[in-house]
């Protein structure tokens, strides 16, 4: 008895090595032709790849092209306004305020009456006007009084010296007191019609919208006070600070666009280089280039830019922007190195990662400056290199 039970444990453990080695082989059969479908042969900076795979990636190869690319050249800046469009504007008397005309942001048209001031003084300056004019009528008579009698002999010529003399004098109260009337916005031929007045309008000096408000109604303001500020937006332009590498690549009449980084929206604008200074900073290395603007409601003065400068069209080699990827701070392409048949028959590509230079972006294509070792290329992928970024770094991480 105890024979045969030992007979039949030997012939089941038997079986069940069997069972074991026979799963272990479907096992290594099956793994081995996953592998030789589906791997990616990865030797150093190349990835090398079936014909299936390289359709499934939808990969295309394509080659240099030539074309004319616009140099573009990055700088910063800020808007600027003409010195003549831009008005601090101060009483030209001292008063009170009697009446605000204007809020801040409205828009006025050059003598808007900003406000109303008045003063006694005003009043007193009328006053002096009217008695040098009555005393200036009275001498310019007299004078002709004296200059008849003294070339008759009858009088002395003393006396028609001395009537010129206060002539004279009278002559030039009268003048300087009728300016000082035009001066605080007074006619004199009002008041010499016997209209007097308390008040004066302070008007604006340019066009523009009113920037700053610094009074109150009632405020006694003198002639040292900044009342309003009227800025005119529409003579606004940018001034930009060029880099001494890019002086001579930047000329009159070429456009440029730029942002404002402090909006929310990323909006761009348009303008054209108007001048470019001679004189360069010898610090920052830097020469300033001033440009107009063709739009300007939503700009102000200060506003710190970032333009875009578009030079001269130049003939360059350049390539699809999906046929360059990044690694890092460095960019590169994937070339073709040809067709290779496997012993098994199967034919395989291997692509290699090669290093690019890049220059100018334009309308989805990318200036590549050092072609020398692939120029006349016909393999370059320019659709799918993120794939093979991608599967080369699988095999780099493989190795580790």
């Amino acid at each position: 008895m105890k024979a045969i039970i030992q007979k039949f444990m030997g012939i089941l453990l038997f079986l069940l090595i069997v069972a074991c080695n026979q799963q272990k082989n479907r096992g290594a059969d099956s793994s081995s032709d996953s592998t030789s479908a589906d791997s990616t042969a990865v030797k150093g900076d190349q990835v090398e790849l079936s014909e299936d795979q390289i359709k499934t990636a939808e990969i295309e190869l394509g080659a240099l092209i030539e074309k004319q690319m616009g140099t573009e050249i990055s700088v910063n800046g800020s808007t600027e306004l003409k010195p003549n469009y831009f008005a601090s504007v101060s009483p030209p008397a001292n008063g009170y305020v009697y009446q605000i005309n204007v809020q801040e942001g409205d828009q006025v048209n050059k003598g808007a009456v900003l406000a109303i001031l008045e003063h006694p003084d005003y009043i007193q300056l009328q006053q002096d006007f009217l008695e040098a004019s009555g005393q200036y009528d009275y001498l310019k008579k007299e004078l002709e009084r004296q200059k008849t009698l003294s070339d008759a002999n009858v009088s002395a010529k003393k006396n028609y010296q001395q009537t010129q003399s206060d002539y004279e004098m009278a002559r030039a109260k009268y003048f300087a007191t009728r300016e000082r009337l035009k001066f605080i916005g007074i006619q004199p031929g009002s008041v010499e019609a016997g209209n007097i007045q308390s008040r004066i309008s302070l008007r604006a000096p340019i066009k523009g919208i009113v920037s700053q408000i610094n009074v109150n109604k009632g405020e006694l303001v003198n002639m040292q006070q900044s009342l309003f500020k009227i800025i005119d937006n529409s003579h606004l332009f940018v001034k930009l600070s060029i880099f001494e590498k890019n002086i001579n690549q930047i000329k009159q009449g070429e456009e440029f666009t730029f942002t404002v980084p402090s909006f929310e929206s990323s909006k761009k604008y348009k303008g054209v280089i108007t001048g470019i200074s001679r004189t360069m900073d010898q610090q920052s290395k830097m020469m300033e280039a001033t440009g107009s603007i063709n739009e300007y409601m939503e700009l102000v003065p200060g506003l710190y830019v970032e333009a875009k400068i578009q030079g001269e069209e130049v003939a360059v080699f350049a390539l699809p922007n999906d046929a360059i990827v990044k690694d890092k701070s460095e960019e590169f392409i994937f070339v073709s190195q040809g067709t290779q048949t496997e012993s098994t028959g199967e034919k395989t590509i291997a692509f290699k990662k090669i290093k690019v230079v890049t220059g100018i972006k334009e309308d989805g294509f990318t200036q590549i400056t050092n072609i020398e070792s692939f120029k006349d290329s016909q393999g370059i992928v320019i659709s799918g290199a993120y794939y093979l970024k991608s599967e080369l770094n699988k095999g780099e991480g493989d190795d580790d």
